[in-house]
């Protein structure tokens, strides 16, 4: 059976698509829905809205995986924290304990500045550990310097690093 070559024509005949012999707008020699739209063009559209929908739905998936994990992870500390509750406590009143008395008096605000201006990215870093295994330094403004995370704890407690990001502290700039 031919196409109907009208709108008009397709509609009387209850057809779903009719062929005017003319290209579309977008130069598209094809029939078209009774809607008015070319086919090749509504699959075009259709073709383009897929991709996007499987892009966005990726995303999605991708930040619900990442949610979970995180929220695994969370749920984890979480029980280590309940767990360790006292071991915890014991251990951080020890480390505030160390480093309150590697703090010379006076310094209370420069180190609060410099931990307060370190770039995002790092952390703020004991050039000579407060606890090292054979020294022990100080928690003064010219023993910090500021690190990335992944570089600091790289270094952990040593003394000899020597990493890529290392960002010196002009502490004098506070006095």
């Amino acid at each position: 059976m031919e196409l109907a070559k009208t709108k008009q024509e397709a509609l009387e005949r209850g057809d779903k698509y009719y062929f005017t012999g003319k290209a579309c707008k977008r130069g598209h020699l094809e029939k078209r829905h009774i809607s008015g739209n070319c086919t090749e063009c509504s699959r075009q559209v259709a073709r383009k809205n897929n991709i996007e929908k499987r892009d966005l739905l990726s995303e999605q998936r991708k930040a619900q995986r990442e949610n979970a994990g995180a929220e695994r992870l969370s749920k984890q500390r979480k029980a280590y924290r309940e767990r360790c509750a006292e071991r915890i406590k014991l251990y951080n009143r020890a480390r505030h304990r160390r480093v309150s008395h590697a703090t010379l008096p006076g310094f209370n605000h420069i180190l609060m500045a410099i931990h307060r201006d370190c770039p995002e990215g790092y952390e703020c870093d004991h050039i000579e550990p407060i606890k090292g295994k054979d020294r022990s330094g100080l928690n003064v403004p010219w023993n910090l310097q500021y690190l990335t995370s992944y570089e600091n704890n790289k270094k952990s407690n040593r003394t000899d690093y020597q990493g890529d990001s290392i960002i010196p502290i002009d502490w004098q700039q506070y006095k």
